[in-house]
């Protein structure tokens, strides 16, 4: 298959919407509850929410409407990265504002480049939508590494009027520097680079939340992860204020619930617990592949807190493990059925996970 050739997606490499995090019926079904299974599969704050997040949410008000541009928000955003209010659209979650992006760039027949392997959402919106959908496709054996112009020649090939990329990336932890994402987005000045971010603040690069992007960069940010708020959801999105107002449009009335706002708000003020969380949790990192490089395993290099680490049939070690009351992220709808995906964990959650692989399965 060609770098810019369409394919079925979904019957060449399973399910395209697969994630993380606890699968409820197939715990009932071990005989599980959740509070039995350490989980290793979400890439979330491990040491989150913060108390300052939690005290607001359980004082918030939900017996009237939520400001449904939440500007609130916005201006607590906008007073951490200067960031003017007008260039933000806030979401239910950054899988939300992916699918807003769809419904403002996608049409029926529309031609979207995604870089794979990657987060499934902006590919099943655009699916969805009707979309010629286009990728190009990074490689284990290159280490996952992006080739710029090889990317610029399917960009080309496909006439791509959006380009979705993930960076850091899910699930590879490749990240790649700002100053070549930006050297790529000006190339292409009449493209939209959708830029992913949603990792950025827990990884080795999060500085670079402070660059300036061309104007045909939307870049997109999660809460969830640095906060441990995935079930409240919010993320938001930043683009020109043009673009912003597309979006609001887009998006359902009061869809940024109370809970939520007063949450982000409260994690405005605290972005000290983000400072001192992204420092445990690449520590974290670290220790943990140090862990399973002893015990003979062979984890790949990561830029956030969580990596891939080669494993013959990932799928059917994602079950064995689960009985173990361990939960991991097959990748095999990812395309890349011989890996898993694990998250950063504290060193007692690790050693468990150490002593399940050794009963399961042998290193690759």
């Amino acid at each position: 298959m060609s770098a810019s050739g369409k394919k079925n997606f979904n019957t060449e490499i399973g399910p395209s919407r697969s994630h993380g995090g606890l699968a409820y019926r197939e715990l009932a079904q071990l005989g599980l509850s959740p509070d039995q299974v350490i989980d290793f599969s979400v890439n979330s704050n491990p040491y989150g929410p913060c108390e300052a997040v939690v005290s607001a949410v359980q004082s918030a008000r939900f017996d009237v409407y939520p400001d449904t541009n939440a500007e609130e928000l916005k201006c607590a955003i906008e007073a951490i990265y200067g960031i003017t209010a007008e260039s933000i659209v806030i979401g239910n979650g950054a899988a939300d504002l992916l699918w807003i992006l769809a419904a403002v760039f996608v049409q029926p027949k529309s031609s979207v480049l995604i870089v794979e392997p990657t987060f499934c959402e902006f590919r099943a919106a655009c699916e969805h939508r009707g979309a010629m959908i286009h990728e190009w496709r990074s490689r284990p054996q290159t280490g996952f590494a992006l080739d710029w112009l090889a990317l610029a020649a399917a960009v080309e090939n496909s006439k791509a009027e959006v380009v979705y990329l993930c960076n850091p990336n899910s699930p590879t932890g490749v990240y790649l520097p700002l100053s070549e994402v930006i050297a790529f987005a000006e190339s292409q000045p009449h493209r939209k680079l959708i830029l992913d971010q949603a990792f950025l603040s827990l990884s080795y690069f999060f500085a670079d939340d402070r660059i300036d992007l061309p104007e045909n960069v939307i870049i997109l940010r999660s809460f969830t992860k640095e906060h441990a708020i995935a079930g409240l959801r919010l993320g938001y999105a930043v683009a020109t204020p043009e673009l912003v107002r597309r979006c609001e449009r887009a998006r359902p009335y009061w869809s940024i619930n109370a809970l939520a706002q007063v949450a982000g708000i409260a994690a405005c003020a605290h972005q000290d617990f983000v400072t001192r969380s992204r420092r445990q949790i690449l520590i974290d990192q670290e220790s943990m592949q140090q862990a399973l490089r002893q015990a003979g395993w062979r984890p790949l290099p990561s830029s956030t807190l969580y990596f891939l680490l080669p494993m013959r049939d990932a799928t059917a070690m994602r079950q064995r493990l689960l009985k173990h009351g361990l939960m991991t992220r097959s990748c095999a709808s990812y395309g890349l059925p011989d890996y898993l995906r694990l998250a950063a964990r504290p060193a007692h959650d690790v050693d468990r996970l150490i002593t399940a692989l050794a009963l399961e399965a042998q290193p690759c």
